[in-house]
Protein backbone atom coordinates (compact mmCIF):
# COMPACT_ATOMS: atom_id res chain seq x y z
CA UNK A 1 0.00 0.00 0.00
CA UNK A 2 2.81 2.24 0.74
CA UNK A 3 4.25 2.00 -2.96
CA UNK A 4 0.71 3.19 -4.43
CA UNK A 5 0.55 5.91 -2.20
CA UNK A 6 4.15 7.44 -3.04
CA UNK A 7 2.16 7.85 -6.77
CA UNK A 8 -0.74 9.60 -5.78
CA UNK A 9 0.05 13.61 -5.34
CA UNK A 10 1.83 13.03 -9.15
CA UNK A 11 -1.90 11.44 -10.11
CA UNK A 12 -3.48 13.74 -8.42
CA UNK A 13 -1.64 16.61 -9.86
CA UNK A 14 -1.74 15.35 -13.85
CA UNK A 15 -5.55 14.89 -12.96
CA UNK A 16 -6.12 18.17 -11.92
CA UNK A 17 -3.79 19.81 -14.81
CA UNK A 18 -5.44 17.94 -17.59
CA UNK A 19 -9.06 19.45 -15.78
CA UNK A 20 -7.81 22.57 -15.84
CA UNK A 21 -6.41 22.58 -19.18
CA UNK A 22 -10.00 20.99 -20.94
CA UNK A 23 -11.89 23.52 -18.60
CA UNK A 24 -9.57 26.69 -20.36
CA UNK A 25 -10.66 24.71 -23.53
CA UNK A 26 -14.22 24.54 -23.33
CA UNK A 27 -14.78 28.26 -21.48
CA UNK A 28 -12.69 29.86 -23.54
CA UNK A 29 -12.52 28.10 -26.92
CA UNK A 30 -11.04 31.07 -28.91
CA UNK A 31 -7.96 31.00 -26.62
CA UNK A 32 -7.16 27.68 -25.52
CA UNK A 33 -7.51 25.16 -28.53
CA UNK A 34 -7.10 20.98 -28.14
CA UNK A 35 -5.95 18.45 -30.56
CA UNK A 36 -3.57 19.00 -33.66
CA UNK A 37 -2.84 16.13 -36.59
CA UNK A 38 -0.74 13.99 -34.41
CA UNK A 39 -2.75 14.43 -31.57
CA UNK A 40 -6.88 13.65 -31.12
CA UNK A 41 -8.68 16.40 -29.15
CA UNK A 42 -10.08 13.61 -26.86
CA UNK A 43 -6.35 13.05 -25.56
CA UNK A 44 -4.89 16.48 -25.84
CA UNK A 45 -5.60 17.86 -22.46
CA UNK A 46 -4.28 14.40 -20.62
CA UNK A 47 -1.23 14.42 -22.94
CA UNK A 48 -0.40 18.28 -22.14
CA UNK A 49 -1.39 17.69 -18.57
CA UNK A 50 1.25 15.02 -18.26
CA UNK A 51 3.84 17.33 -19.66
CA UNK A 52 3.04 20.03 -17.33
CA UNK A 53 2.54 17.80 -14.52
CA UNK A 54 6.00 16.05 -15.37
CA UNK A 55 8.04 19.52 -15.86
CA UNK A 56 6.91 21.15 -12.61
CA UNK A 57 6.96 18.40 -10.72
CA UNK A 58 10.82 17.56 -12.23
CA UNK A 59 11.77 21.79 -11.29
CA UNK A 60 12.00 21.79 -7.92
CA UNK A 61 14.70 18.92 -7.49
CA UNK A 62 16.06 20.81 -10.16
CA UNK A 63 16.56 24.17 -8.04
CA UNK A 64 17.52 21.76 -4.93
CA UNK A 65 20.28 20.56 -7.41
CA UNK A 66 21.80 23.93 -8.53
CA UNK A 67 21.87 25.03 -4.39
CA UNK A 68 18.71 27.44 -5.40
CA UNK A 69 16.46 27.54 -1.67
CA UNK A 70 13.45 28.83 -1.76
CA UNK A 71 11.98 30.24 1.60
CA UNK A 72 8.47 31.42 2.17
CA UNK A 73 5.02 31.01 1.08
CA UNK A 74 5.59 33.92 -0.99
CA UNK A 75 8.63 32.89 -3.11
CA UNK A 76 7.23 29.71 -3.76
CA UNK A 77 4.03 30.62 -5.03
CA UNK A 78 5.53 32.99 -7.28
CA UNK A 79 7.89 30.28 -8.44
CA UNK A 80 5.87 28.25 -9.02
CA UNK A 81 3.35 30.64 -11.25
CA UNK A 82 6.66 31.48 -13.64
CA UNK A 83 7.07 27.75 -13.73
CA UNK A 84 3.39 27.01 -14.55
CA UNK A 85 2.92 29.51 -16.82
CA UNK A 86 6.80 28.86 -18.92
CA UNK A 87 5.46 25.24 -19.15
CA UNK A 88 1.77 26.20 -21.01
CA UNK A 89 3.65 28.21 -23.07
CA UNK A 90 6.18 25.65 -24.26
CA UNK A 91 3.21 23.36 -24.98
CA UNK A 92 1.44 26.07 -26.70
CA UNK A 93 4.55 27.07 -28.59
CA UNK A 94 4.64 23.07 -29.71
CA UNK A 95 1.09 22.19 -30.09
CA UNK A 96 1.86 19.98 -32.95
CA UNK A 97 3.24 17.95 -30.92
CA UNK A 98 1.17 18.55 -27.14
CA UNK A 99 -1.76 18.73 -28.51
CA UNK A 100 -3.16 22.30 -26.46
CA UNK A 101 -2.33 25.58 -28.04
CA UNK A 102 -3.12 29.32 -26.81
CA UNK A 103 -4.06 32.52 -28.88
CA UNK A 104 -1.89 34.81 -26.89
CA UNK A 105 0.89 34.72 -24.59
CA UNK A 106 -0.87 36.46 -21.00
CA UNK A 107 -3.36 33.14 -21.97
CA UNK A 108 -0.57 31.09 -20.03
CA UNK A 109 0.42 33.56 -17.42
CA UNK A 110 -3.57 34.08 -16.81
CA UNK A 111 -4.22 29.91 -16.90
CA UNK A 112 -0.59 29.52 -15.34
CA UNK A 113 -1.72 31.40 -11.99
CA UNK A 114 -5.41 29.45 -12.17
CA UNK A 115 -3.40 25.87 -12.28
CA UNK A 116 -1.08 27.37 -9.53
CA UNK A 117 -3.71 28.22 -7.29
CA UNK A 118 -5.51 24.89 -7.65
CA UNK A 119 -2.39 22.69 -7.10
CA UNK A 120 -1.62 24.92 -3.88
CA UNK A 121 -4.86 23.85 -2.91
CA UNK A 122 -4.69 20.29 -3.79
CA UNK A 123 -1.49 20.23 -1.95
CA UNK A 124 -3.22 21.30 0.94
CA UNK A 125 -5.82 18.42 0.94
CA UNK A 126 -2.86 15.91 0.18
CA UNK A 127 -1.06 17.65 3.24
CA UNK A 128 -4.32 17.39 5.43
CA UNK A 129 -4.96 13.57 4.49
CA UNK A 130 -1.00 12.84 5.54
CA UNK A 131 -0.38 11.83 1.92
CA UNK A 132 2.24 14.33 1.63
CA UNK A 133 4.90 15.59 4.39
CA UNK A 134 5.67 18.88 3.53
Amino acid sequence: MQGIKNYIPFISFWILNSTLILLASVILPKNFELGSSTIPVSLAHFWSGAWLTFVVWMSKPILTRLGVKLQGSFQLFVYYWFTNSVVIWILARFAEYSGFGISKFYWAVILGFIVNLAQWNLWQVLKRFKIVSS
